[in-house]
């Protein structure tokens, strides 16, 4: 090796080692916290969930705690400050009770499940707003082979529709996946989980992803070894269209479908004899158009995407 030739060698080593020592610098850790659950009667206890962000806004539920000491839906900000108890869960029929997974969040709409509560106590789907207003119980598990119960993992939101598992109930008592609209609508059991060497049981906290018309997922039980499985639940049929309403009220055409359903446009058309579509083009407030007196005819859909 000549004299440049260890020159470079030597620049080169001596690079090396500024950036090691920049590196290790860059990776020094910070740890914060942000916030410390203090319990019933004013906050939440026990996380057994997910965070989710939003906004710059960390959403989470608490299985224990708050007014009724059935749980929390709660927000804090990144930094810390802000924590919010946005609703209370507590045993009366249809409050809910002991959530156990994460938030699923669309816009301005949280939505999630909890594992009691309910007339019957098998738990709920539920939603309500990010400002903690507007709880709403979409459905509560009423157990039994046509219906699920206790769940204890996540919703996924794709086209205005939620798809979600529960741990037992269905036609052999192991749990089923089921999917309902956003606004509690069209309810279906896709399927129940059998146990044995060909299916799963008890998904537990498990939670599904959707992809085109397959849903993945796994289960706690089941499988050849009764330790589990992951399963695709294939071709899973189209999910009802949200219901559209027309009025007329006050010489004015009132035109609306549920204000929490997301993702569709509403077009006009003025023959139905083609297939001309356009969208429409006016405001739109909370999913609802107030249309002027108009003569002739005027024809109203809802498309998706």
């Amino acid at each position: 090796m000549n004299n440049v030739q260890r020159i470079r060698s030597s620049i080169l080593r001596i690079t090396a080692g500024l950036v090691m020592a920049v590196a290790t610098i860059a990776s020094a850790q910070t740890f914060s916290l942000l916030h410390s659950f203090a319990g019933a009667p004013n906050d939440g206890a026990n996380p057994m969930g997910s965070l989710i962000l939003s906004n710059g806004t960390l959403y989470g539920m608490t299985s224990q705690g708050g007014v009724a000491g059935g749980g929390v839906v709660f927000k804090v900000n990144t930094n810390g400050s802000g924590c919010t108890n946005l609703h209370s869960f507590s045993a009366y029929a249809g409050n809910g009770l002991t959530p156990c997974a994460a938030l699923t969040v669309a816009g301005s709409m949280l939505y999630g499940m909890t594992a009691a509560g309910s007339p019957i106590g098998s738990g709920l789907v539920f939603r309500e707003k990010t400002d903690g207003s507007g709880y709403t119980n979409l459905h509560s598990f009423a157990g039994g082979a046509l219906d699920g119960a206790t769940p204890y993992g996540s919703l996924t939101l794709a086209n205005s529709s939620l798809y979600g598992m529960t741990s037992v109930a269905g036609a052999s008592n192991y749990g089923v996946v089921f999917r309902v609209n956003t606004d509690g609508s069209s309810y279906t059991n896709l399927h129940s989980f059998t146990v044995g060497a060909d299916d799963g049981a008890g998904p537990s906290w498990c939670s599904l992803l959707l992809s085109g018309s397959t849903l993945y997922g796994m289960t706690y039980y089941g499988g050849t070894n009764n330790d589990g499985v992951v399963f695709a639940l294939s071709n899973i049929p189209p999910a009802p269209p949200p219901s559209l309403t027309i009025i007329y009220a006050n010489n004015h055409t009132i035109v609306s479908w549920p204000s929490s359903v997301s993702g569709w446009t509403l077009q006009t058309n003025n023959n139905l004899a083609t297939v001309t579509w356009g969208n429409y083009t006016g405001p739109i407030i909370n999913n609802t158009v107030t249309n002027s007196p108009m003569k002739g005819n005027v024809f109203f859909r809802l498309r998706f995407p």
